[in-house]
């Protein structure tokens, strides 16, 4: 028993091990996991998949024409008062098979898969915007995350600068007005601070919505990879977005559909063929006794309908037309969209490079300044001055690095492809 005892404590450990273990995962890390989190839990997704899965059983109500059709009618009729028994008790069994109907039903076979197909691509539009929304999301936590440890460095500083104005005014070196003032900069500096935690808090609960996470939960988010140089060009990046871009893909089914609809219009009022067979028992007396059947083919054909088919026709027509049009904004669109992207990203890297250069002679001029305050060779304003030139070139090397991975994002989905997908060279 003392054993039995021992091994389900071991057993219990471990349970609880594992429950910890898998409440501790509150969500993702990286932009990869955040991506993949938010496509599989964005509930705009999910009833695009219904949205598909609705028009693919069209496919099959189209194709159902073709098969075999059975139906069984039973009826009972009464009357009175009449002369003789007017009871009358029938089953019928009936079916029927289309042999030929011009065309009619494999178009809209063709017409049901087409809208399926611009469904499907609906559905990779709304994958693209909502994973480009979490890749910015994630970018934007990163950057307030950033510009909060930047306002901190800045806080601490003007406090060591409070500290050493005190020190020089203590020992009469300075008027009592710089002590004051550094006590000003040093207030403005904790208010910054907290604006910069409020921001971090804001991009957070934006992350939270894009990924379709509750909000307070805490996330980890793993850093993002160094700031590449632009090699793509727009003539590359175009032509890689004309295959991808899902939008042309959903216009160019919608068109197949457009023209499934013309064909499908003309047939309606054409000939068709079918195998008509009926088998049935009709008599006055339950159960009915006396059988029948008949067997035989059916022709039809609409002679006249007032000219339905010819505005269905006019009205199909009319459709691929919008979209012609439609396809060409859309290219146009497509085209802008590369450009600015690429424009942006190119811009990015190239503040990025510079704010780097910048932040160190910022800091490399604070620290003159401090030492230059230090003997009395310079003011409180020119401190305050490099202080505040440091801090700006701090933001704007925050800013540049996180504007250019928001761009690659961006970059990706202008080419149809997911911010996680790697970016062809040239």
């Amino acid at each position: 028993m003392k054993y039995i005892s021992a091994i389900w404590i071991v057993v219990l450990s471990i349970i609880i091990a594992a429950d910890v273990g898998a409440a501790e995962q509150t969500g993702p890390t990286t932009l990869a996991e955040c991506v993949d989190y938010a496509l599989a839990h964005n509930p705009r997704i999910a009833a695009a998949q219904a949205r598909v899965a609705a028009m693919a059983s069209r496919i099959g109500q189209a194709a159902s024409a073709t098969g075999p059709q059975l139906d069984v009618r039973t009826g009972y009729t009464d009357s009175t008062p009449a002369p003789g028994d007017l009871r009358n008790y029938s089953a019928t069994l009936s079916a029927r098979q289309l042999l030929y109907d011009s065309g009619e039903t494999s178009a809209r076979i063709v017409l049901a898969r087409s809208q399926r197909d611009a469904t499907v691509a609906d559905l990779r539009t709304l994958e693209l915007d909502v994973a480009n929304e979490a890749a910015r999301a994630y970018t934007a936590v990163l950057r307030t995350r950033r510009l909060v440890e930047v306002a901190i460095e800045v806080r601490d500083q003007a406090r060591e600068h409070h500290a050493l104005v005190k020190a020089r005014y203590e020992v009469g070196a300075v008027a009592r007005a710089d002590v004051l003032r550094a006590e000003v900069e040093v207030a403005r500096a904790y208010i910054e601070a907290i604006s910069a935690e409020k921001a971090e808090g804001f991009s957070l609960i934006r992350l939270l919505n894009s990924l379709g996470m509750s909000q307070g939960v805490s996330l980890e988010l793993a850093g993002i990879g160094a700031a590449l140089p632009p090699t793509l060009d727009r003539t590359a990046a175009m032509d890689i977005a004309l295959v991808k871009r899902s939008e042309l893909t959903a216009i160019a089914a919608e068109t197949d559909a457009a023209q499934a609809e013309v064909r499908a219009a003309r047939a309606s009022s054409r000939p068709e063929v079918a195998l008509q067979g009926d088998w049935g028992v009709r008599d006055n007396s339950f159960p009915p006794a006396d059988n029948a059947w008949t067997v035989g083919l059916t022709a039809s054909m609409s002679l006249l309908d007032g000219g339905l088919a010819r505005e269905r026709v006019g009205e199909a027509r009319a459709e691929a037309r919008v979209l012609n049009a439609e396809l060409e904004q859309q290219v146009q669109l497509i085209e802008l969209e590369v450009a600015e992207a690429l424009l942006n990203e190119r811009e990015a890297w190239q503040r990025i490079n510079l704010a780097e250069e910048e932040v160190t002679l910022a800091r490399h001029s604070m620290e003159v300044a401090g030492g230059r305050y230090q003997v009395g060779e310079v003011t409180l304003i020119e401190l305050i001055d490099a202080r505040t030139a440091l801090s700006r070139a701090l933001v704007g090397q925050a800013e540049g690095l996180y504007d250019y991975h928001a761009a690659r994002a961006d970059v990706a989905r202008a080419m149809g492809l997911l911010p996680t997908e790697e970016l062809p060279q040239r």
